[in-house]
Parts: C-alpha cells; sequence; structure tokens
C-alpha cells in the first residue's frame, strides 16, 4: 500500500485551516488604516470579463477532470480550493496544456513545470500572467462573511457587500481586508448553512447588476445543510460605497452565508511573478504498535509552507490527518498503527513555496 496526499495543495498558497480572529486591537487599527488608503473602484472591461472567465472555465475543466483521482485517494476536501488557487495564477496557454492531466499528480507537475517557464521584470510580487489583463494574487486564507455571526441569513432580498468594509463588518475576521478597490474578483470558498426546509440555491452577483442575478453558485438540498461548500470566482463591481463588492440573495428558502477569501484578480498590476517551490524537511519517522502519532515537518525560512507530504510503504500504519499551520510556517501528518505487534515506517514533508528570485 502506498498512501500519498501530498501533491494534492502541493503549491497552493495557505489553504490550511481558516485564520479567525487570532489578532487584537492593532489588526483592527490596521484594518481601518488600510480600508483608508483605497483608491476610487472601476469596473471590468468586456475583453478583461472574457479573459478572467476563460482562464476559471479551463482551470474548472481541470479540476472536473482529476476529481475521481483526488477521491480515490482520500485527500480532504481543501484540495479543490488549493488547486484552483494554483491554476487561477496561470495563463491560459499553460492552462489549455494542463487539460490533458488526468490524476492530481499529473495535474501538479505540469503546474509546477508551467510556473518555472513564466518570465516577469524582477519587481513585484504577484503570481500569474503578464499577458492577461487581470492577475491573480493567492492570500493566506480568511473569513469575510459569516452571517451566523452578522446579518442573519440570505433571503430573496439581495443582501451587498462592499470591500471598502473589512471582515469584521460581515462577521468575518480582524484583518481580513481586500488590498483595494480595484479588485476585480475575488477566489472563495462559499459554504451554506441552513437550518431544514425546503431545497434552495443562492446567487452572487457583482455590485453594479440590477437585480439579483440568474445564475446559481451553490444548491442546497431539501432538509438543510450544516454546511455545504463550493468555490469559485464572485465577479465584483462598483456599489455606489466608492468600492467594488457583490451582492447575495437565496431562493427556495433562506442559508446563512460563510466566504472564505484564498486569493483575487487585480486590475492593477501587469508584473507576475513565478513560483519555487521545494519539498523540505523531511523526517523519516518509526511509527510503534498500538498508538497514534503527529510529526511537524517545517520549512526553511523565506519559503511559505502550503501542504503537508505523508507517505508510507507500510500497511502497517494509516494516515488520519495531515495539513498545515500558517502562523508558524510548519505541516503535520498525523499516523495511525491499530497492530498489536508489527511497527511501520513513514516519510514525512513540507511543501513549500515562494516567489522565484530575479
Amino acid at each position: 500500500m502506498n498512501t500519498r496526499v501530498s501533491k494534492a495543495r502541493k503549491i497552493a498558497f495557505c489553504i490550511a485551516s481558516i485564520l479567525a480572529g487570532v489578532a487584537g486591537n492593532a489588526a483592527a487599527r490596521d484594518e481601518q488604516a488600510t480600508i483608508g488608503t483605497r483608491v476610487q473602484a472601476r469596473p471590468m472591461s468586456a475583453q478583461q470579463v472574457n479573459e478572467m472567465h476563460a482562464r476559471i472555465d479551463l482551470a474548472d475543466a481541470i479540476v472536473k477532470h482529476v476529481a475521481a483521482d483526488a477521491q480515490a485517494k482520500g485527500v480532504s476536501d481543501s484540495w479543490r480550493a488549493g488547486l484552483l488557487s494554483t491554476l487561477y495564477a496561470l495563463p491560459s496557454q499553460a492552462l489549455q496544456r494542463i487539460t490533458s492531466a488526468n490524476t492530481l499528480d499529473e495535474a501538479y507537475a505540469q503546474v509546477q513545470a508551467s510556473s518555472h517557464e513564466q518570465t516577469a521584470p524582477p519587481t513585484g510580487k504577484l503570481l500569474g500572467s503578464s499577458g492577461d489583463s487581470l492577475v491573480f494574487t493567492p492570500i493566506a486564507p480568511c473569513r469575510y462573511v459569516d452571517t451566523r455571526n452578522v446579518g442573519g441569513p440570505i433571503t430573496s432580498t439581495p443582501k451587498s457587500f462592499s470591500l471598502i468594509n473589512g471582515g469584521t463588518t460581515y462577521g468575518g475576521a480582524i484583518g481580513c481586508v481586500l488590498p483595494s478597490a480595484t479588485v476585480a474578483a475575488l477566489a472563495a470558498n462559499i459554504t451554506v448553512v441552513v437550518n431544514g426546509g425546503a431545497a434552495g440555491y443562492v446567487l452572487l452577483a457583482p455590485g453594479d447588476q440590477p437585480g439579483a442575478g440568474s445564475t446559481s453558485f451553490i444548491n442546497f438540498p431539501t432538509g438543510g445543510t450544516p454546511g455545504l461548500a463550493n468555490a469559485g470566482i464572485i465577479s465584483l463591481g462598483p456599489d455606489g460605497s466608492g468600492g467594488n463588492g457583490f451582492k447575495a440573495s437565496a431562493g427556495g428558502n433562506s442559508a446563512f452565508l460563510i466566504v472564505d477569501l484564498f486569493g483575487y484578480f487585480d486590475t492593477a498590476h501587469s508584473a507576475a511573478r513565478s513560483l519555487d517551490c521545494i519539498t523540505a524537511g523531511e523526517i523519516v519517522k518509526t511509527i510503534s504498535h498500538n498508538s497514534i502519532q503527529t510529526v511537524y515537518p517545517s520549512c526553511p525560512a523565506g519559503y511559505e509552507v502550503t501542504s503537508a507530504s505523508c507517505s508510507t510503504a507500510d500497511t502497517a500504519v494509516q494516515l488520519i490527518g495531515s495539513g498545515v499551520n500558517t502562523i508558524n510556517n510548519f505541516s503535520f501528518c498525523t499516523w495511525r498503527n491499530a497492530l498489536a505487534n508489527d511497527s511501520g515506517n513513514t516519510d514525512n514533508y513540507a511543501e513549500c513555496c515562494r516567489s522565484a528570485a530575479y
């Protein structure tokens, strides 16, 4: 048996546990200061919208193509947002090549090859393509909206969310603030919580679009759900507040809305940076019989942890958990050995990335 979950989320930046409320008053002051520096919002041009949606459609096709392999590997649900975050950073030409991938391993191998093929000026910290109008920038995941805390359930009446405000305005985390009102679209994981009742859906629309929109972002079943998620893109538009924003509404039934951001598309930059990714911090660990043990590989200075790499060829041990700690920059692999006598060996790494130096 070969348990391998290392490649799912391999070079996606920090698609780890959502960092909610970890800062204090200083972070709140930083949030207000950031809000004060924003410039006037502007809508996307038709060309920018078409280019962005072409890249999004290609990325979604790749994710759907490798979904069966991800399910067979038993990776955690965060693989989808992690892979999308990586794919959104690539130009359309690279995405076209990656559509041939049939497995997660193949997809990430082609992603890494494509990231090193890109060229860019020696300044800037963004990831993506200098040939497309919109550049994708991944961010440490943060909770921007949680209507269970503020605002209540989403109903048929559209509710507005403006980037001129930080996450605390909408029940999210302190410090979850976008850098500029020129942000054109958000990469997000959307979760709905529904307390029983009829089936329904949630619509998301740009702030300047009349009405509530007509395309469902996520559907939920009859009887409700404690948490149903879907990752994708939220298109933004000027909402009259001086910033871009979006609005949400629900049909069929009301639903609490949670929006966790993991990146954004920006019209304000043309430079893009490629990724320099390594596998580091190897720890070879023997898991003794009748035990559960966790191993903590870490990244070297200058790199950010992106995922855990946990593998074994021993049938005696079973991987029961893996992930990353983005605050302290380490990954973890948790193993269980339920046998009475035999021990098993494991190999544990941290997958680490940084913007490539020039």
